[in-house]
């Protein structure tokens, strides 16, 4: 057995310099406002953690038509667009709605230079949406959309994107691949006149 003085050794060798990792357990009574800002894109949606067992945070946003919420960084882009991953566990809540989570340049809807999976009931199945500076696509898995807490993990590579849903790759995508520096999203927004809510309990995200 090896003796070491400290985790790290354990994990890695100490000629490897550790790269910045981002975890968040969404407990308690607030999210570090210091880290995550709110986002009204279009409309004044809400944003709490949810006083129920193991249902994380809500973004909802207002009611009427094509309003849109997120949690983002304000800009605040640490993870770059072909050599990093983010890793989340989320739910969409109510139908006519679509969540649009995981890794995006812009804050007004993650709608250029993004990677991120999508639960929308304009689908029949969970997707991979990617976009690059001036055109976003998306690619389907074979797994029907739903409202259960479902783990996400998408692979930004340089010259793929990969989808895993609960561990299993579904989607690897080559197609409008996002070219610059991006920030963590999680979006709710509505295909109609309801209020759209997504929950999400866990959020990690690093460069490779």
């Amino acid at each position: 057995m090896t003796v070491t003085t400290s985790l790290y050794e354990q994990l890695f060798p100490l000629t490897t310099i550790m790269k910045q990792r981002f975890v968040e357990w969404f407990l308690g009574k607030e999210i570090d406002l210091g880290i995550w800002q709110k986002t009204n894109i279009a409309g004044s949606g809400s944003f709490a953690m949810v006083d129920a067992v193991d249902e994380g945070y809500e973004v909802s946003s207002a009611a009427g038509g094509s309003n849109q919420s997120e949690l983002d960084f304000n800009n605040i882009r640490h993870y770059v667009h072909n050599a990093s991953v983010i890793i989340l566990a989320f739910r969409r809540v109510t139908a006519t709605t679509f969540n649009e989570n995981g890794l995006g340049n812009v804050i007004t809807g993650a709608s250029t230079d993004t990677a991120c999976a999508m639960e929308s009931t304009g689908n029949t199945f969970k997707n991979l949406r990617t976009g690059d500076a001036t055109v976003v696509s998306e690619s389907a898995s074979d797994l029907v959309i739903d409202t259960i807490h479902t783990l996400y993990k998408i692979v930004c590579a340089s010259t793929v994107i990969q989808l895993y849903i609960n561990g299993l790759l579904k989607v690897s995508k080559t197609t409008n691949r996002p070219t610059q520096k991006m920030q963590p999203l999680v979006h709710a927004g509505n295909l109609a006149a309801v209020v759209a809510t997504t929950r999400i309990k866990f959020l990690e995200a690093y460069n490779t």
